[in-house]
């Protein structure tokens, strides 16, 4: 998983797959656009996934992708993405189908949205820039782009060594929305019967207590960005 638009690193990944003959399954819905090592995210694994959700780099309103380069693969993905349903035979259904379809309407928004890409990514990597270069306070850590990857941002979380709730609270004061760093997944009742051994998963916990986001949006204005930037100084300076 490509998680808030940065890349992971597919080289180490890869070799387990080749070595226990296992099948990759990118997801990409938050990494529109981003590279691993030059190359785009998605055209790695087996199959690859997109989101096109309203809040994605960019948006058919609802409804992704998915993407393979093995035709096997895609006859099955089409059959399960209609039905379970032949091209050859009308209404012979070989295998349990949805309706996964994606309408000709959603389809040309997202067409449009596609043509902005490259710009919204280039606008949201300078927002990153713009408040990396104005907040410097050691309680707070704002996202990173290490070398193999470029990264497009989808977010800007951001880990509080100490105080996240009152930082998050006080963020909500000023009119600005943030959000937990998603959820922790072996605490979620469908894992819990897996027996995990929690003490195991100190990064993944350490994220979950200490992270959360604040939007990213390509539209922020500079005057926006200052406000944000003002009010992360404000907040996480007040944290004894």
């Amino acid at each position: 998983m490509h998680v808030f638009g940065h890349p992971v690193d597919l080289d180490p990944l890869m070799e387990i797959a080749e070595k226990y003959g296992l099948y990759i399954i990118e997801d990409a819905a938050q990494a529109h656009g981003a590279r691993y090592k030059g190359k785009k995210v998605g055209s790695f694994g087996h199959i690859s996934c997109f989101s096109f959700y309203a809040d994605k780099l960019i948006t058919t309103v609802e409804g992704g992708m998915a993407l393979t380069n093995d035709e096997e693969l895609a006859e099955k993905m089409r059959l399960l993405r209609s039905f379970g349903m032949t091209k050859q035979e009308k209404f012979h259904h070989p295998v349990l189908g949805y309706n996964y379809k994606l309408s000709d309407i959603h389809a040309a928004i997202g067409l449009v949205q596609l043509r902005k890409l490259d710009n919204y990514i280039e606008r949201k990597r300078a927002n990153i820039k713009y408040l990396k270069s104005k907040l410097n306070s050691s309680n707070l850590k704002l996202p990173i782009e290490l070398d193999y990857a470029f990264n497009v941002y989808y977010v800007c979380h951001i880990l509080a060594k100490k105080g996240k709730e009152k930082i998050m609270e006080h963020l909500k004061q000023e009119g600005i929305e943030t959000r937990p760093l998603l959820s922790f997944i072996p605490e979620q009742p469908p894992y819990q019967k897996y027996g995990y051994n929690l003490n195991e998963l100190h990064v993944a916990r350490n994220a979950h207590q200490k992270g959360f986001y604040i939007s990213n949006s390509p539209l922020l204005t500079e005057n926006e960005l200052n406000l944000v930037t003002s009010a992360l100084i404000k907040s996480a300076g007040g944290i004894q």
